[in-house]
């Protein structure tokens, strides 16, 4: 029978803590530490933003903010996967002040993002203990060469693959909002690719 994984959870999810500090001439650095619950995954990230123009309530306050942020991310855990992706985005937002309580920030952003991903060896049959399956024939259990008595045996201990690197560019624009009361923020966002990506045929 094929070997399935009988306990993979329906939505991937992350825990992450976040750190910011403003610094002057409206730069701000950032760094992340995040989490995949019920995985050995962990995710390391920085970032650095610049205000070019903030913060005009009057005047030329009309005009909304723009701001310029590059963010760098590596993917560590696994020894089947290793990701990076860097990230440059320019973003367009406009507070509204509701009520002289609820601050709204509608935004909008143009993102470029470069992904790259590698593979290590991946065990397509992490149920079956290859050893086990093969073990090693009279007179062969010399510690350097894997001799199977039968071939069912011989498949499994070969079943194991490296998958293509990928290297990709994409071009994506990003539409969101937060919201802010009193110490109270939440944020939503939605990205699409503007781009096709170029790997339909794999």
């Amino acid at each position: 029978a094929q070997q399935r994984n009988e306990h993979v959870d329906p939505f991937l999810m992350w825990n992450r803590l976040e750190v910011r500090k403003g610094l002057p001439f409206g730069f701000e650095v950032g760094s992340s530490v995040g989490y995949g619950t019920h995985t050995s995954l962990w995710v390391l990230s920085a970032e650095l933003k610049v205000a070019l123009f903030e913060g005009f309530r009057s005047n030329l306050g009309a005009l909304p903010d723009v701001a310029l942020r590059g963010v760098t991310q590596v993917l560590i855990g696994s020894s089947e996967l290793s990701m990076r992706t860097n990230a440059f985005d320019v973003t367009l937002s406009k507070p509204i002040v509701l009520a002289q309580q609820y601050v709204i920030t509608p935004l909008l952003a143009l993102q470029l993002l470069l992904v790259s991903a590698k593979s290590g060896v991946v065990d397509l049959t992490p149920g079956t203990n290859a050893f086990s399956a093969c073990a090693p024939g009279p007179g062969q259990s010399n510690g350097v060469e894997l001799t199977c008595t039968d071939a069912r045996g011989a498949a499994e201990l070969a079943n194991n693959r490296s998958f293509q690197n990928v290297r990709q560019t994409r071009v994506r624009l990003v539409i969101g909002a937060e919201q802010h009361y009193r110490l109270l923020s939440v944020a939503l966002t939605a990205g699409f690719d503007l781009t096709t990506p170029g790997l339909a045929n794999q």
